[in-house]
């Protein structure tokens, strides 16, 4: 058996604060009700794994590869995902807590956001296209010359993006919450 790969495996109510995850590589496995908060899971590769109420609050990450995995229910609180691995990045997200998590300069193009808590989540230079944000709370998140073109926000609230300095070509609002992109120019509308 390879000491560098698990393949399959499904993880269960383990505490990884005590002890780090091992580094290898992790495909198809599960982790549910694990908790990783301040682990260090850096250079560590995930593909096709799903987190399930799990708490991976502040863990380190640097380097960690994120290739088709799933976080459900799960606690993310300060990651910098701008420190994981680029290559073959795609995650998606429901009901999970991301406040304060750092997406800079991230590529997450047609990524799903279900139900998610995003509050004060940087979006810094971050490339958005295509992604859908399904009823997700912004608020005080960062959006600094974000590629949103084609994101939609139909069902999303409290965010305040600047149409100046963010790219929103064929973004998809409702008509009610369009009324965000107006907020920094300071009109009244009665």
């Amino acid at each position: 058996m390879d000491n560098h790969y698990k393949e399959g495996e499904e993880f269960e109510g383990i505490d990884f604060t005590l002890n780090d995850l091992p580094k290898m590589e992790y495909e198809d496995c599960v982790f549910k009700n694990c908790n990783f908060s301040r682990s260090d899971i850096s250079r560590i590769t995930f593909t096709d794994c799903q987190f399930v109420n799990c708490n991976l609050s502040n863990a380190y990450m640097v380097e960690t590869t994120f290739n088709e995995v799933s976080f459900k229910e799960s606690k993310l609180l300060g990651v910098a995902f701008d420190a994981c691995s680029e290559f073959m990045f795609r995650v998606h997200f429901h009901k999970c807590n991301l406040s304060m998590v750092s997406f800079y300069k991230r590529s997450l193009n047609n990524t799903t956001f279900d139900t998610c808590i995003l509050k004060g989540t940087d979006f810094t230079e971050s490339v958005l296209q295509g992604t859908v944000f399904n009823e997700c709370d912004f608020l005080n998140a960062i959006f600094h010359r974000t590629d949103l073109t084609k994101a939609d926000f139909r069902t999303s609230f409290n965010f305040s993006i600047d149409p100046t300095i963010n790219k929103v070509s064929k973004a998809i609002f409702t008509k009610e919450n369009a009324l965000n992109l107006l907020e920094g120019f300071k009109i009244v509308i009665k």
